[in-house]
């Protein structure tokens, strides 16, 4: 039977393996290409850091599933899921901006059971396991403790759409502003974004149209952290597609009323 000791061994060497081909790219050059759109980058490091992260997994539990932002789901019947972002934060990598991630989450029985988030840069590696709490380079992180407002820096993210989900963040940044928070930040990868949120490095959270992808890992680390992490509705996050809001108790309720044209959005949204 897997047990989650051996989950953490495998994604630390698969992580770590990733990190020696994204380096390389930094270093030697990568080739960049579009996918759905010319702000949708992938690079060969995505694509050879995502081979590397699958080869290792499948060596060790070949009978897990694994579900990749470049490669798909294996489309295996296990009660393990691996989900896996190569680059968070590909444009960052593309442009040698050091803000970028490797994202490896994994699922038992539909359920987060671990998460690692690791900036190859920064030599920074966010993990937590569940019921043991969650951490940066083995030493224990805690969310925010901020109360009001005031106290608080916010993090967001832009989606490739340019519409209607674009808007409603925009609109959403004007009335954080207007509730006299301290300030926002765009650094541009959902992932990290969420272990931040962690360590109480910002407050709070909220983003449009992140892929289970990109918040597997880094949503189970914050929760892990003692940060609330949930939908546009307060409801928890599943695999699709998601409107993200997170913060710490305190904060939490408060941002969902600010953001409450997201709710309206959600409900009526396609995912």
């Amino acid at each position: 039977m897997t047990s989650l000791n051996e989950i953490v061994a495998v994604a630390k060497k698969a992580a770590a393996a990733a990190r020696e081909v994204q380096l390389a790219g930094l270093r030697d050059g990568t080739q960049i290409r579009t996918k759905s759109g010319p702000q949708d980058l992938v690079t060969a490091a995505d694509l050879e850091s995502e081979r590397v992260i699958s080869g290792i997994v499948a060596e060790a539990f070949p009978d897990h599933d694994f579900l990749g932002e470049e490669g798909g789901s294996r489309g295996r019947k296990s009660e393990w899921l691996w989900v896996v972002d190569p680059i968070d934060g590909t444009t960052n990598y593309s442009r040698h901006i050091p803000y970028f991630s490797t994202s490896i989450g994994v699922y038992h029985q539909g359920r987060p059971v671990f998460g690692l988030v690791a900036n190859p840069v920064a030599n920074e590696t966010f993990l937590a396991v569940e019921g043991q709490g969650a951490f940066l380079n083995d030493a224990p992180i805690h969310g925010s403790k901020a109360t009001k407002f005031s106290e608080a820096l916010m993090i967001t993210g832009f989606y490739y759409d340019r519409g209607p989900n674009m808007t409603l963040t925009f609109e959403a940044i004007r009335r954080f502003f207007d509730e006299g928070i301290m300030d926002i930040r765009r650094l541009g990868s959902a992932a990290l974004d969420l272990c931040y949120l962690a360590a109480g490095r910002v407050d709070g959270y909220f983003e449009i149209g992140a892929n289970a992808w990109d918040f597997a890992a880094g949503a189970f680390i914050a929760q892990q952290a003692g940060v609330l992490v949930t939908d546009a509705l307060g409801s928890p996050l599943s695999l699709k597609k998601s409107y993200i809001v997170g913060a710490n108790p305190a904060l939490h309720g408060q941002m969902l009323k600010v953001l409450s044209a997201w709710r309206t959005a959600q409900e009526q949204s396609p995912w």
